[in-house]
């Protein structure tokens, strides 16, 4: 696995299963689009296929490309993206009806750069294997995979990060916010928005 400095080609993102740092802790993703390097994630990170991960997205017209926003989806949207909130949304492809997926706009430069470039939304989750302590710097990433038979292609060394709370995690039923995740944002901040 090697460790970059720098953003690679489009070509490489978008053939390639990678971490990067984000404002919480270092993801691990690709191109979300990608059905075969979404479930390389799932096997390098020896993840259950039924734990969903979540998408990140450029800003809420990328997101509205791909998924419904309700009234309430929305209102929550514009107030904190980007920002530690994931909202699950309904797809809206065809193929994908009635599968929902959480989605937010990460406020750090390189996952926000890396989009960009894909012009397509970024799969995250934690880049640990399941179970483990999150990371915060690409050694720590080296070690939870070094030894492992699978292993991301690359990481975009973005430095130590500080510690943080996770992205807060929550869907809506009906016109009423469950938090399916306890984060950065509480449940005070979505009811005052």
């Amino acid at each position: 696995m090697k460790i970059l400095t720098t953003i690679p080609s489009r070509q490489e993102l978008l053939r390639s299963v990678f971490v990067y740092p984000t404002e919480t802790c270092y993801g691990i993703g690709c191109d979300a689009t990608n059905i075969s390097l979404a479930w390389r994630i799932f096997q390098i990170k020896q993840r259950p296929a039924n734990k969903p991960v979540l998408w990140l997205v450029k800003d809420i017209e990328m997101a509205r490309q791909y998924a419904v926003f309700s009234p309430l989806a929305l209102k929550l949207a514009q107030k904190f993206w980007p920002g530690p909130l994931s909202i699950v949304l309904p797809l809206k492809a065809a193929t994908e009806r009635g599968r929902k997926v959480a989605m937010r706009v990460s406020p750090h430069q390189t996952p926000g750069e890396v989009i960009k470039i894909l012009d397509r939304p970024l799969i995250s989750t934690s880049a640990n294997l399941s179970g483990a302590e999150d990371c915060y710097s690409a050694d720590e990433v080296l070690d939870q995979f070094t030894g492992h038979e699978l292993q991301p292609d690359f990481i975009i060394d973005g430095g130590t990060l500080p510690k943080r709370l996770p992205s807060t995690v929550i869907r809506i039923v009906g016109n009423e916010l469950d938090i399916m995740r306890a984060g950065e944002i509480t449940k005070d901040d979505l009811l005052r928005a």
